[in-house]
């Protein structure tokens, strides 16, 4: 396919994928400003009619309050004013004294005054019910239990508005403007109220004229609608019509929500507290978006036509016919070898650059021949050379093979010496040794007969020798194991409590005899570590043995207790402590706290790096940590036992 087709149905495929990515984008784009757009407006427009409203709210709830300081409306003395108590629709007739026609000319005069207001009346404590006009039905009405008298009557120091209520003689659904009349000592003595139906609100609404088609409605603060187009929704609940959306509504000062085939936009009045609401279609949003993108995609059509047709006219001159020029001349030294070409194409960036480095490949390839030429004689002799190399190499790395073998040897026979000089002295020292710890102690019991001070002094420091020589040939003996990988624990069932006892039997002799004391704080509960029992018994006097050797006085303290799934062990005493620069090497072979300590008390440096690789080999781990002068804490956690049931 020609690079010229190529070009033309590349430009065709990204003009087709321009307009469908319009063709999508552009109605969600627009979806969303358009919808933004109308809720600002919307939000403006209800901002306006709110004002519109609490202008005309506000002064109703003034000139109610002038009202009242009309000297006759307010008049103490209700004496002869009409009452409604035992009325009868058949037999009553109104008896209207000049006190009460003058407060009725009152009423009568605001109610005319004010287009949306259609009833004004005054309540008494006494019972007594005077009206800006003739009730409808003249039935028995006591405004005391009335819900305009309770509310004004409640808050008698300010203007109330009261939640929508049913009139008692007509169908309206009426809101209340009322406020108290008090006597001087500020006990109420009546209600002054004007009325204002929820069919005077819905023909103020529906008189406002809307930028875009769709409905008002208000709302107060309970979801109850005040005001709508159709008069049968009038005092019904808005949770009627949006269900579990009311909650957001409610909620939230102003906002949108999206119902089945319309947007509600709402704005909440800051003094009233109402919800002014407006329904707006989809269909009205939906001509916008279609009549906006239609205008767009007509734009974007004919720009990339012109912008087409100039590129591929630029296109055609600057790159497509010199590229073909440089592919007939390419071909043409592929078929005959021949080198000799005349490049000529006289156009700038890369085409040109491109012509230029093929002239200039072509020099170069023929420079690379002569090159190769010479290099092939080259190589032939460097090849007779590197095999000559190679067979000295190999004869060196022969004799370094051997080499390496003879020193492999070496060291297995160096390893099995080590092994049978371990075992000789496992085998020659320690059976002596535990002859000669047996027969001192035979002596020291007296049983060959008895024995001087100085005797039982000397075969009392010879018994101590030879422990001490047998527990630095077992220390040795040990970390040989450990560090070859051949010491092995054999693991069962062990409970710690038992092995914390064994070792405070036996190594409490050792404290008493330097005046120091032992003491546990374990814990009741059964603890089983699945390990080497003799293993851990040997961590533990190592651990103790330790706090005895390097506590002059005080206690020696051992602690067992249960953290999660790990048995948590300490030895606390209160000896010499540990210095800071030493606790890195603690756990070091051969190491002892200092040269001083060392020559002072008796020991190998091997029981806590023998300690150490135990409590590893039981998957646990071994901390320390120390006060100098005050004493130190050796922790051991092991891993507990699961229970199974």
């Amino acid at each position: 396919m020609k690079l010229r087709t190529r070009v033309f149905l590349l430009y065709l495929c990204i003009f087709v994928f321009v307009l469908v990515i319009i063709g999508f984008v552009m109605p969600i784009m627009l979806h969303e400003k358009n919808l933004e757009n109308i809720r600002m407006d919307s939000v403006n427009q209800l901002r306006h009619i709110d004002f519109a409203l609490s202008i005309i709210m506000k002064e109703v709830k003034q000139d109610v309050s002038e009202l009242l300081m009309h000297e006759h409306v307010t008049d103490f003395n209700d004496s002869g004013f009409t009452s409604f108590l035992n009325a009868s629709a058949d037999t009553f007739q109104y008896h209207i004294s000049p006190r009460e026609a003058r407060i009725i000319d009152d009423l009568n005069a605001f109610r005319l005054t004010h287009p949306y207001v259609n009833s004004v009346y005054v309540g008494r404590e006494s019972g007594a019910f005077i009206r800006s006009h003739p009730r409808p039905l003249p039935t028995r009405y006591d405004p005391r239990t009335r819900p305009w008298y309770i509310l004004g009557k409640n808050h008698p120091d300010t203007v109330m508005i009261t939640e929508p209520y049913q009139s008692v003689t007509s169908p309206d659904i009426n809101i209340g403007i009322v406020k108290a009349m008090t006597f001087p000592n500020g006990s109420v003595y009546g209600v002054l109220g004007a009325d204002i139906t929820l069919i005077n609100l819905t023909e103020y609404i529906s008189s406002i004229k809307l930028g875009r088609s769709g409905e008002i409605m208000l709302v107060n603060e309970t979801g109850i609608i005040l005001a709508t187009k159709d008069p049968e929704n009038s005092f019904s609940d808005i949770r009627n019509f949006l269900g579990d959306k009311t909650d957001y509504l409610l909620g939230n000062s102003e906002g949108i929500i999206t119902l089945p085939s319309s947007y509600l936009i709402f704005y909440t009045s800051p003094m009233l507290g109402w919800k002014f609401l407006i329904i707006i279609p989809y269909s009205h949003i939906e001509q916008e978006i279609t009549e906006s993108v239609i205008i767009i995609l007509l734009f974007v059509f004919f720009a990339l036509i012109l912008l087409s047709i100039i590129t591929l006219v630029i296109l055609d001159q600057t790159i497509i016919r010199p590229l073909s020029t440089l592919t007939d001349i390419t071909k043409k030294i592929t078929r005959t070898g021949d080198l000799n070409q005349n490049i000529k194409i006289h156009v700038k960036g890369e085409v040109g650059d491109l012509a230029d480095a093929i002239t200039s490949m072509i020099a170069k390839i023929q420079e690379q021949e002569t090159l190769k030429n010479h290099a092939f004689t080259e190589l032939s002799s460097y090849r007779d050379r590197l095999e000559e190399l190679v067979r000295e190499r190999t004869v060196q790395l022969e004799i370094s093979n051997k080499d390496l073998i003879r020193e492999r040897d070496r060291a297995e026979a160096a390893d099995k010496l080590k092994s049978a000089f371990l075992a000789t002295m496992s085998h020659e020292l320690r059976t002596p040794l535990n002859s000669i710890i047996g027969f001192t102690g035979i002596i020291l019991q007296g049983l060959t007969g008895p024995l001087n001070e100085e005797q039982n002094k000397q075969l009392t420091m010879v018994q101590q020798s030879a422990r001490h020589l047998l527990a630095l040939i077992n220390d040795v003996l040990d970390i040989s194991k450990i560090e070859a990988g051949e010491l092995k624990i054999t693991r069962e069932p062990v409970k710690i409590q038992n092995i914390i006892q064994n070792v405070i039997s036996t190594l409490n002799k050792s404290a008493e005899d330097k005046g120091l004391k032992i003491v546990t704080d374990i814990a009741l509960k059964p603890m089983d570590v699945f390990g080497d029992s003799r293993r851990i018994e040997q961590i533990l006097i190592n651990l103790v043995n330790n706090a005895i050797k390097f506590t002059e006085q005080g206690t020696i303290t051992v602690k067992c207790f249960m953290k999660g799934n790990m048995i948590e062990i300490s030895v606390l005493d209160t000896g010499i402590g540990i210095e800071k620069e030493q606790m890195d090497k603690l756990f070091q072979p051969f190491h002892q706290i200092d040269t001083g300590t060392a020559r002072k008390h008796e020991g190998t440096g091997l029981g806590l790096s023998i300690t150490k690789k135990l409590v590893e080999l039981h998957e646990g781990t071994i901390s320390v940590s120390s006060n100098p002068g005050k004493g130190s804490e050796f922790t051991v956690t092991l891993p507990a036992m699961e229970k199974t049931s």
